[in-house]
């Protein structure tokens, strides 16, 4: 939120845009009655302005910093969680690897194409969050580009894409987990919290949650993972050329991700 402000104050060319940034990043400014008010009201925005000496300011005190702070937040989530997937695709593709000749292989395979394709939805995903549209439409861009986020073309507040593609994002692992034999339940039941309470920030927190704590133990149980005995016969050829044929594009989309061969 307090990103959000300063962004806000310097796309508009306030004159107090320098003070409210300096008094906002101070080592010694106190957040805890901002964080009580977040937790009481549901917004920090009223609180912080006051806490900073803005109470009430008329171009300041705008809902919309609480669509658009959130959307920060989100990014810094999906990051985490794109980096979770990352190491189950990173595991999938040693197990796709020592497995590729027998018939499990093919298996491992498709489980690697869906882990990576979903880490890439969510980097997509976050790559596309927009700032919410403020009071003052020609702040939009400025704001939007000072936080990293993307300019909308309209205000979210009744079309709630932002948050539901998020929803569809994360609820589209839940083949992959279900997999390896882990507890899906949480996040489908969170993504459906999600859609009921019309994509509200509190239900969107914890669906973030559910799926980090799913990832882990997707992680866990790859660490972990063995073919069992009667699937360790040889695949066919064909079988063996799709394996190889999926490890070869999960290295090329791996390596044009990071520019780094795989």
């Amino acid at each position: 939120m307090a990103a959000s402000v300063v962004a806000l104050a310097d796309a508009l060319g306030l004159e107090e845009a320098t003070v409210l940034d300096n008094t906002l990043s101070a080592p010694t400014f106190d957040f805890s009655a901002i964080i009580l008010a977040q937790s009481d009201t549901g917004s920090a925005l009223p609180a912080l302005l006051a806490e900073a000496g803005f109470a009430g300011h008329p171009a300041l005190s705008d809902p919309s910093l609480d669509d658009t702070a959130l959307m920060i937040v989100c990014q810094d989530s999906l990051t985490a969680l794109s980096a979770l997937l990352g190491e189950s695709v990173d595991a999938l593709l040693t197990l796709t690897e020592v497995h590729q000749l027998e018939v499990q292989g093919l298996w491992l395979a498709q489980h690697l194409s869906a882990a990576l394709q979903g880490q890439m939805m969510l980097m997509a995903t976050r790559d596309a969050l927009p700032a919410q549209v403020p009071a003052s439409l020609k702040a939009t861009a400025g704001l939007a580009q000072e936080l990293s986020l993307t300019v909308p073309d309209l205000p979210w507040t009744a079309d709630r894409w932002p948050i539901s593609d998020q929803v569809s994002s994360l609820q589209s692992l839940s083949g992959l987990l279900q997999g390896f034999n882990v507890e899906a339940g949480a996040v489908l039941e969170a993504a459906k919290m999600c859609a009921e309470s019309r994509f509200t920030a509190d239900a969107l927190g914890r669906l973030h949650c559910e799926m980090g704590q799913a990832l882990d133990d997707l992680n866990r149980a790859l660490d972990q993972w063995s073919p069992p005995s009667q699937a360790q016969q040889l695949a066919s050829p064909g079988e063996v050329a799709l394996v190889q044929g999926a490890l070869a594009r999960a290295r090329d989309v791996l390596e044009q991700a990071t520019g780094e061969p795989e």
